[in-house]
């Protein structure tokens, strides 16, 4: 228990490793780049409770349960060695969350709409980074324009330069 009730629930799985888990959408917005830690099993044993390695560091707006399997622990058994194997585990799980949140667009836009309510300032930050996520973001985040709202990739295909304003 988390102390939360999450926006969405999503399974986190590799058949490459015998990493498994759930992630839990925060309802609430959090910081870019901060993550709280997840909560990290090796084989059924506790780990650890904010363990921030196996999910990657842009997943800021979930929180993780995690069979860390075969993953190798520190001497001290309280967290997990850095290892290609724990960084091939983390870009698996990357894939799936964008995955997850690619299929909630197609599937649950109200969801999706949601989760991009509390989470839009940290995923455009992210975006800058992030060349996954900054493709999510240009085909599915609207800005509110003078011509209704629209997406980036929506303003790029319209005929013609885009005009803007810029803020001061």
């Amino acid at each position: 228990r988390f102390g939360f009730e999450a926006l969405g629930i999503i399974p986190l799985e590799s058949s490459s490793t015998d990493v498994t888990g759930l992630a839990f959408v925060l309802p609430y917005t959090s910081r870019p780049g901060y993550r709280t830690g997840d909560r990290i099993y090796s084989k059924g044993m506790l780990v650890a409770d904010t363990n921030d390695l196996i999910v990657p560091r842009w997943a800021f707006f979930c929180r993780a349960v995690i069979d860390s399997g075969a993953l190798p622990l520190t001497a001290a058994r309280e967290g997990l060695q850095e290892s290609r194997a724990l960084e091939f585990a983390r870009k698996r799980i990357g894939f799936r969350l964008l995955s997850e949140l690619i299929l909630v667009h197609g599937m649950y836009p109200d969801i999706y709409q949601d989760i991009i309510a509390l989470h839009a300032d940290g995923l455009k930050a992210l975006a800058v980074h992030e060349s996954d996520v900054r493709d999510l973001l240009r085909s599915t985040l609207p800005y509110d324009t003078t011509t209704g709202r629209r997406t980036i990739q929506q303003l790029l295909e319209s005929p013609g330069p885009v005009p803007y304003v810029r803020d001061s």
